[in-house]
């Protein structure tokens, strides 16, 4: 599995968009695009979060709730709804050879699942 990312400066910030193709194996070939947007503040348990918008089919401005996020060192974490667990999604300080468990969605799953990824080269391109 290849997993790749951008360089932190900083991911979190209300005029930046993300748009992630999903090619679906299962529905033989369907696709689509979900559009992730950054909107206000929301604190949880005495944490501030960034609500995370979510557009599916290429919707944008993105309209449904995606979920709360928060940066915090490299890291970025991430909950489904204001009650589940906060869960590790990124962490831009790994080093080659670093072994790390990450969350995340696989078919639209209920809930994140945890993989273990080893880190075995970092490069950037121009």
């Amino acid at each position: 599995m290849q997993v790749c990312g951008q360089n932190a400066t900083k991911i979190i910030e209300s005029d930046k968009k993300w748009y992630n193709h999903i090619y679906y194996y299962d529905n033989l070939g369907a696709m689509t695009t979900e559009v992730f947007a950054i909107s206000s503040d929301t604190i949880i348990n005495d944490t501030t979060y960034k609500k995370l918008l979510k557009g599916y089919h290429g919707i944008d401005p993105p309209t449904f709730n995606g979920g709360y996020i928060r940066e915090i060192a490299g890291r970025l974490y991430y909950r489904i709804n204001l009650i589940s667990p906060e869960r590790l999604v990124y962490d831009f300080n790994i080093a080659e050879g670093d072994t790390m468990n990450v969350f995340n969605y696989i078919s639209f799953a209920e809930d994140l699942e945890e993989y273990q990824l080893v880190c075995d080269s970092i490069y950037n391109t121009p």
